[in-house]
């Protein structure tokens, strides 16, 4: 039965925790060996499996381990394991593909370590390593998490176009290093270019990479100065902006 609507119906372990039983709404039972998941990242050989459960409405479920890794399968994925002639969805287009190495990037230019990530949106850092090297299709739960933690909007996670949280994102930035006082006689003042400023922006923030041209027309229209496209900054935060 190859079909993308295969759910599960019923999961379990078995007892001495070497195999997932799957009952999937194609009528058969299959007896998938616990190391078929071992695709996991950073995943200790000593994680004893602790429970099996099913999620996403069926389409899906998720053994855990008492070292709290989690990792989560399709249905068809069980069929992969114990039905050689199933062709997996190996083939398919899968909409999230890619996003691991955005995570991955994103986390690297905001100076984050596995660790510190796994701290800031409370997933567990073997889940994280899984997702960065694209061995897992992430929830969305999963990516709001991970967004958060980087201050983001998810859909930028996925490579998808978000103008208006991009907008704000680089206003607010560019809002916070003004010059507020009086422009003739402080020598904290600094000009510095509208192209200048979206390459730094964008030098830690690579998720907004995709708008850097309209990114560009919309400092320049903010500019004091179209002509030039200089905007008066406090050279001191200039110098420290991230």
């Amino acid at each position: 039965m190859e079909s993308d609507d295969l759910r599960f119906r019923h999961i379990g372990l078995s007892s001495d925790g070497l195999v997932v039983f799957c009952e999937l709404d194609n009528g058969k039972t299959y007896s998938m060996p616990l190391c078929a998941l071992e695709r996991a990242e950073d995943r200790s050989p000593e994680a004893k499996p602790k429970s099996a459960s099913i999620i996403h409405d069926g389409y899906a479920a998720v053994v855990k381990f008492n070292d709290k890794t989690e990792i989560d399968f399709p249905a068809d994925f069980v069929l992969h394991i114990c039905e050689p002639a199933y062709r997996w969805h190996k083939d398919r287009v899968r909409t999230l593909s890619g996003v691991g190495r955005r995570v991955r990037e994103i986390r690297e230019a905001r100076g984050l370590t596995l660790d510190a990530l796994a701290a800031k949106c409370g997933i567990a850092k073997p889940n994280l390593s899984r997702l960065e090297h694209e061995k897992v299709t992430p929830k969305f739960s999963t990516l709001s998490a991970i967004a958060a933690a980087f201050e983001t909007h998810p859909a930028l996670l996925v490579q998808r176009d978000a103008w208006t949280s991009t907008r704000h994102a680089f206003d607010e930035w560019m809002s916070g290093l003004l010059w507020k006082g009086n422009l003739r006689t402080s020598p904290r003042v600094q000009l510095v270019r509208s192209a200048d400023m979206v390459k730094r922006f964008l030098s830690t923030r690579p998720e907004h990479r995709y708008a850097q041209s309209k990114l560009l027309k919309h400092a320049d229209n903010a500019s004091h100065d179209a002509e030039i496209a200089k905007r008066p900054l406090d050279a001191e935060k200039w110098a420290n902006a991230i």
